[in-house]
């Protein structure tokens, strides 16, 4: 009844975010609006901000990425580019971001159905902190099944109690590491340089 219970709330949790999130226009001058994209063109971008405001238009060429609610992302860059780069031996190197919802989903779903913790750090390519997870998951739910079956209360107490917490820590810790990922991805400063072909390059640090 419990499991059931968290699953129904992971579910409702998940589709809420899509519900309330608003899709995010990362200008290249640093600027973010959020709101949502109601018309791509050729040449420009409309995004809507409410009712009570007036619509906003963005040129493709001042819009360095477009983050949807549902954790699509929309770059807009020209391949000729990016083919252009790799001539000059600059690796093109995409925006990958992470779904905050979907990490937490993994890592409930892990939790409640099978007693494997940590599935939301794997997704979110945190390996190390995934296998600790798994490790604590594990260990605390074979020390759990162990009391049951030996009638020792205390153990089975305490297992329970550990693999909760642990399960609790690690579904918070996916949604926030998430988040977190994404705003170094999305927020850092670029520091400029030339690659001394006469392309001037910025690398994100």
């Amino acid at each position: 009844m419990f499991c059931r219970s968290i699953l129904l709330l992971a579910v409702v949790l998940y589709g809420a975010q899509f519900t309330f999130a608003q899709d995010k226009v990362h200008l290249k001058n640093g600027t973010v609006y959020e709101g949502k994209v109601t018309l791509i063109e050729p040449e420009k971008v409309t995004l809507s901000q409410g009712d009570d405001k007036p619509l906003r238009t963005f040129l493709k060429s001042e819009i360095r990425v477009i983050v949807f609610s549902d954790g699509s992302v929309e770059t807009f860059d020209d391949y000729n580019k990016h083919k252009e780069m790799r001539s000059l031996g600059v690796r093109y190197a995409p925006i990958k971001l992470k779904s905050p919802g979907t990490a937490a989903l993994w890592s409930v779903l892990g939790g409640a159905i099978l007693p494997i913790q940590g599935l939301g750090q794997f997704y979110n390519g945190q390996l190390i902190k995934g296998f600790a997870f798994l490790g604590i998951g594990l260990f605390s739910y074979s020390a759990m099944y162990s009391g049951i079956r030996n009638d020792d209360d205390n153990a089975a107490r305490n297992g329970a109690i550990i693999y909760l917490v642990s399960w609790v820590v690690s579904t918070v810790d996916a949604y926030i590491s998430a988040k977190r990922i994404n705003t170094e991805q999305l927020s850092l400063k670029p520091t400029s340089f030339s690659n001394g072909v006469g392309l001037t390059m910025t690398v994100n640090w």
